[in-house]
């Protein structure tokens, strides 16, 4: 296995809402706006996906970093199709990743893409298929790391399997920790970690209610997390994120954010903006340390909350 860079950053910058689908409304000149400001803040590590705005997400990243994006760690994924109604499909089959691979390269305006992830799993092809496919990628200099998203126990099945890829990337937050386990396997076989979601879309923001009302185009309008008794708990998640915030003069989300990067399970953890503002206050969480007093303080009331941890 090829070493993942050394060290992988803490921080890495989520580019799912500079797609423009599926978080409302987005402006293109922020999300540049937003991957310059990140630049200038130190963040390298820009993660993205050729679905993610069906092509768009990868273009505004290109626009943003301009001529630094040959320096920038960028990491995209392929595995799911679309079609011009904007439905999506998994299809990791090698004829379907070559292609995938290809228009990522033409978006991003790279000929190596530094890492390449497989997006979700399509219950068809054999992860030893898949390996196979990304190490011609990168025999043929097309990627240098590879990596893989989305994937359980059931797809990496034995540590040779887990060894086969340099990263992998899972779901984290303090509602939704039932990776934990797992990723500390992956650790253990040499894969570096990506935490995405880690406020659990905007939850532990402590920024929505009951009452909010979704845009049409905002998938949360229709996430499970975010309705019914899960979303209440996950509220109740996000007011004691903000009376510790309160006592440590942060914001919920930095409070989150923090827990989060300290969390051993946890190499790189991502975080979406969509403004430079965003980025801006985000960053905020970087140059400071929960104690361990607070960390069993942050675990113990998101027990209460939720009546056990996910």
């Amino acid at each position: 296995m090829t070493d993942p860079v050394e060290p992988l950053p803490h921080v890495g910058f989520g580019c799912w809402a500079i797609g423009g689908h599926g978080y409302g409304t987005v402006d293109d000149s922020e999300s540049v706006g937003a991957v310059e400001a990140a630049w200038e803040m130190g963040i390298r590590l820009f993660d993205t996906a050729d679905v993610y705005g069906f092509g768009h997400s990868e273009t505004i990243l290109s626009q943003g970093l301009g001529a630094r994006r040959h320096d920038a760690l960028i990491a995209t994924k392929g595995g799911v199709i679309w079609d011009d109604r904007g439905r999506t499909a998994k299809d990791c089959s090698p004829a379907a990743l070559q292609d995938a691979l290809d228009g990522s390269l033409r978006r991003l305006g790279l000929d190596c893409i530094p890492l390449y992830q497989i997006h979700w799993p399509d219950g068809n092809t054999p992860t030893a298929v898949i390996l196979e496919t990304l190490e011609k990628f990168r025999q043929d200099g097309k990627v240098r790391w590879i990596g893989c998203s989305n994937f359980g126990p059931a797809e990496l099945t034995d540590t040779a399997e887990r060894s086969g890829f340099d990263t992998i990337q899972l779901p984290f937050n303090l509602i939704r920790r039932g990776n934990e386990p797992f990723m500390r396997e992956c650790q253990d076989a040499g894969l570096r970690t990506l935490a995405y979601d880690v406020l659990a879309r905007g939850l532990l923001a402590d920024k929505f209610s009951m009452d909010t009302i979704w845009e049409p185009n905002d998938s949360r309008a229709t996430d499970p997390g975010f309705q019914g008794m899960a979303y209440e708990q996950g509220l109740q998640v996000a007011r004691n994120m903000r009376r510790i915030g309160d006592r440590l003069g942060k914001e919920p989300a930095q409070v989150a954010f923090r827990w989060t990067i300290q969390t051993e399970a946890v190499d790189c953890m991502l975080v979406g903006c969509k403004t430079a503002d965003q980025v801006c206050e985000n960053a905020k969480a970087l140059s400071w340390r929960l104690s361990p007093q607070d960390m069993a303080e942050i675990e113990a009331l998101v027990s209460d909350s939720q009546g056990i941890v996910q």
